[in-house]
C-alpha cells in the first residue's frame, strides 16, 4: 500500500519504543492513529491486520474511508484507471447553507470500490469501524473487549462479530442497524449533482438544518447511550455466550458472570441524569469480581473472587473538576 501510494512512514517498531520509553520514565503517553480504508492494494485481510496491530499496542484507532482529492496523485486518470473501480459522493460534514437565496453543498468524492476490494467488503467495515471507534477508542466498552481478550478473543474479531449479529438481528438492534445502514446509502451518490438535488429537497434540507443527519458514529454513538443502552448491554452478552459457546474456554459460567458484572460496572461509570437534568453525585454497587484491581493491573488475567466469599463495593463518584466541567456544558 505504501509503496503504491509513494509514502514512507515512521517505522511501527520506532513508534513503540518511544512509547514504552516514556512510560518508563513515568509518562503516561498515549497512543492514537488514524488508518485510511480503500487505499491501493489494501485488501479486507491487511485492513484487519493493521486495525489488530495497532489495538495491540494500546493505540486509539479511528478509520477513514479515501476521498479524492482534486490535484492530488490519486485523483490523475493514470492512478483512477490502476487501482479505483468505482467512487461516488458524500455530504461534507455539515458543508452546507443558503447564501443569497442559493442552496450550497460541498461534496467529498469517497472512493467505493478498489484493484483489490470488493465494493460489498468495503461498505461492510462501516458499521466495524464505528463500532471500534465506540467500543475501544472512546472506551465506552474498553472493559468489556479486556474481558474478551483475556478469553482468546482478539477485541477486532469481537467487534466484527458484533457486527455481524446487528446485520442479521430482527429485533430492536436490527431496526438500529437499518437506520445506520440507510443513512450510510447516503454516503455513495453517483455523481455530485445528484448529491445536491437530493439535500435541495425541503425535508431534506430540513434535516441537515435539526441536526438530525451528520456524523453517523456521533449520532449513533448518543442514539445508543441515550435511547438504547439496555438493549445493547444484552445484545452484547447474547453474542459474548454465542461466542464463548464456540471457543474452548476452561470455566464458561465464571466467564459469563464476568461479563455481566463488567458490563454492569461499565453502566456505573457513566454519569448518570434526574428527570430534571441533575447529575448523580455518587453510586454504590457491589460485585462478585475485583474488577478495579483488574483494571489497575493492566487488566491482567481474570478478574478475581474475594478469598471470603463475600462482595466488593465500589462507589462511583464525580470529583469536584469534572463536575464543574459538566455543570459549564
Amino acid at each position: 500500500v505504501l509503496k503504491a501510494i509513494k509514502r514512507r512512514n515512521l517505522p511501527l517498531e520506532t513508534v513503540a519504543d518511544m512509547i514504552a520509553t516514556l512510560r518508563g520514565d513515568g509518562i503516561n503517553m498515549p497512543l492514537f492513529t488514524e488508518l485510511i480504508l480503500g487505499l491501493p492494494n489494501e485488501t479486507r485481510h491487511s485492513h484487519i491486520e493493521a486495525n489488530k496491530t495497532m489495538i495491540d499496542l494500546g493505540a486509539e484507532v479511528f478509520n477513514y474511508n479515501l476521498h479524492l482529492l482534486p490535484g492530488t496523485e490519486m485523483d490523475t486518470g493514470d492512478s483512477r484507471a490502476a487501482y479505483f473501480r468505482r467512487t461516488g459522493w458524500r455530504l461534507h460534514d455539515n458543508a452546507f447553507g443558503i447564501y443569497d437565496g442559493v442552496k450550497v453543498f460541498e461534496g467529498q468524492e469517497v472512493v467505493l470500490e478498489t484493484n483489490t476490494m470488493s465494493m460489498k467488503d468495503l461498505r461492510s467495515f462501516r458499521f466495524i469501524h464505528f463500532l471500534i471507534q465506540f467500543m475501544w477508542s472512546r472506551k465506552w466498552y474498553y472493559d468489556y473487549l479486556h474481558l474478551m481478550r483475556r478469553a482468546g478473543i482478539h477485541p477486532v474479531d469481537m467487534m466484527v462479530r458484533i457486527a455481524e449479529a446487528f446485520a442479521t438481528d430482527d429485533g430492536e438492534m436490527g431496526r438500529l442497524h437499518a437506520r445506520f445502514a440507510a443513512d450510510h446509502g447516503l454516503e455513495n451518490f453517483a455523481t455530485f449533482d445528484d448529491l445536491s438535488t437530493f439535500w435541495s429537497e425541503e425535508d431534506n434540507l430540513e434535516r441537515l438544518r435539526g441536526g438530525q443527519y451528520g456524523k453517523l458514529n456521533y449520532v449513533f454513538t448518543y442514539d445508543i447511550l441515550l435511547n438504547h443502552y439496555d438493549a445493547f448491554n444484552d445484545f452484547l452478552a447474547q453474542v459474548s455466550r454465542d461466542m464463548v459457546a464456540e471457543c474452548d474456554i476452561d470455566d464458561e459460567e465464571t466467564f459469563l458472570e464476568q461479563c455481566t458484572e463488567v458490563l454492569a460496572f461499565s453502566r456505573e461509570l457513566r454519569v448518570t441524569l434526574t428527570e430534571s437534568m441533575d447529575m448523580v453525585e455518587s453510586k454504590r454497587r457491589s460485585y462478585n469480581f475485583d474488577l478495579l484491581a483488574w483494571r489497575q493491573s493492566g487488566y491482567h488475567g481474570q478478574p478475581a473472587r474475594i478469598a471470603t466469599g463475600d462482595r466488593f463495593e465500589y462507589e462511583v463518584y464525580l470529583p469536584d473538576r469534572q463536575r464543574s466541567v459538566l455543570d459549564r456544558q
